[in-house]
């Protein structure tokens, strides 16, 4: 095997290996209310994910098909010692890409729909306020949330009324997200 491929069969590992610790980043034993907590507030960097992942699908398989014409390599996959073609492997990578885009969009709509469920809730807006809209600078660069007396200004009730309703909230909408995980807990799957 010679050295360019090489270089690009570990190019292809490394991205697989950051994309499988990417989607492993959120540990498995959190709360239902912080797992939520946490879906809500990367719901803009699903979107940016999925957006970013597709446009390196495309960059793959064009340079896929630029170097196929070119290249009939066969390069030892280190992780089961077999010998695969490069075009092969890198076909398997863009399958792997493509899988990972689908999920993360059945997810992003998930989260949308769920969200929609809760838009006419008296206090969604505390949701919004603090989860889903954020403060930017000129620049685009986050420079706060805003904070429990900001929305209870801003609504116009108690920083306590707040708290209570984000919290409702906040359950209510983990149950709809992530309905299986009550399943679990209760010892129902």
């Amino acid at each position: 095997m010679d050295e360019e491929t090489k270089l690009q069969l570990s190019k292809l590992n490394y991205e697989v290996a950051k994309l499988k610790k990417e989607l492993s980043k959120q540990p498995k034993s959190i709360s239902l209310y912080d797992r939520t907590i946490y879906a809500l507030k990367n719901k803009d960097k699903l979107e940016e994910s999925i957006k970013d992942t597709e446009k390196r699908i495309k960059e793959l398989e064009k340079e896929s098909l630029l170097t196929s014409v070119t290249s009939n390599k066969v390069i030892l996959r280190e992780e089961d010692k077999t010998y695969i073609h490069r075009d092969e492997a890198m076909q398997s990578y863009i399958n792997e890409l493509k899988n990972i885009v689908i999920i993360n969009k059945k997810m992003s709509k998930h989260i949308k729909s769920v969200l929609k469920k809760f838009e006419n809730d008296e206090y969604y807006q505390i949701i919004e306020l603090k989860y889903l809209r954020k403060t930017v600078d000129k620049n685009g660069k986050e420079i706060k949330e805003y904070s429990f007396e900001e929305i209870a200004e801003i609504i116009g009730c108690t920083d306590k009324t707040i708290r209570k309703n984000k919290n409702r909230l906040l359950n209510d909408i983990g149950m709809k997200l992530f309905p299986t995980l009550i399943a679990k807990d209760l010892g129902l799957k």
